[in-house]
């Protein structure tokens, strides 16, 4: 056993990406480490570790809300003690150095967040260095930093393993990268950013917390994340609290007003945030 592991979730909808996915792995600079996979529901995988049988992967079958999965997964390759944790999205692929960077990094850190290239389809650039527009390298991220809006995806983050153990998430919560990561931040856990490396950040239909255009649907996807996240950061800090009723006096009249719905969207559009972060342009406003 390495004492790095990389880890992510399959399903049948990535199929098409696991090429460029596990072909990213096999180019990095660092070769010690072992790749866990959680498969929710792709038939034929074995397939995929015979193609790329020099990587030493470990899968393992399990279905469930996306929170439940990753729930099973954190918590199995946690038990493993690995020193470090990589985490990656299978329809994304990554810089040859992501994880010697992530690694390095980690000996003087609790949590690595590198940066963005936003990518389409079929891999052309789409915007370099995304996250890095607006924050600097090596730059500490704080707990406050992320009370609105979230860097922490599942595809661009790495963790000392002995940080988390015996996960616990909410079965239908949806920002579960934002969820793991506020709380460890609220612990007093050292973050740092970096754009020393990069993820390959694929925009698609079937990415449903891609950075993107904003829409009605966007809206109240977003305030139903945002309810959630805040319903469970209030049980852990108090000044969560009238976020929490915020949000949830905002998500009702946006699911029950169609004009406050209209005005609503034209007003966080007219505030034209430049690089949004995820989930940063539901803004708790008046309208």
């Amino acid at each position: 056993m390495n004492n790095i592991v990389f880890f992510t979730v399959v399903f049948p909808s990535v199929e098409q990406y696991l090429d460029d996915f596990f072909t990213s792995l096999q180019n990095q600079t660092v070769k010690e480490f072992d790749v866990f996979i959680i498969n929710d529901g792709l038939p034929g995988f074995s397939v995929y570790k015979r193609r790329f049988g020099d990587l030493p992967i470990t899968d393992i079958s399990f279905q469930g809300t996306p929170a439940k999965i990753r729930e099973f997964g954190i918590n199995y390759v946690s038990r493993k003690r690995y020193d470090f944790i990589v985490f990656g999205d299978a329809d994304d692929y990554f810089a040859e150095n992501r994880i010697e960077v992530s690694a390095s990094l980690l000996k003087d850190f609790d949590i690595v967040v590198n940066d963005l290239d936003l990518v389409d389809e079929n891999k052309r650039n789409l915007e370099k260095g995304y996250l890095s527009r607006r924050i600097g390298n090596r730059d500490i991220i704080r707990y406050d930093y992320v009370q609105d809006k979230n860097i922490f995806g599942m595809s661009n983050t790495a963790i000392k393993g002995s940080l988390i153990s015996n996960l616990t998430i909410e079965e239908d919560l949806i920002a579960i990268d934002w969820c793991i990561f506020a709380q460890l931040l609220a612990d007093g856990v050292r973050a740092v950013f970096t754009n020393d490396t990069t993820t390959y950040y694929r925009q698609h239909e079937r990415n449903i917390v891609g950075i993107k255009t904003l829409s009605k649907d966007a809206v109240l996807k977003g305030i139903m994340v945002k309810v959630a996240h805040y319903k469970r950061m209030a049980g852990i800090d108090f000044r969560y609290s009238p976020l929490y009723e915020r949000s949830k006096k905002l998500k009702d009249l946006l699911t029950s007003n169609a004009q406050f719905l209209d005005l609503y969207l034209k007003r966080i559009t007219d505030l034209q945030i430049k690089n949004p972060f995820w989930w940063e342009e539901i803004k708790l406003v008046e309208v």
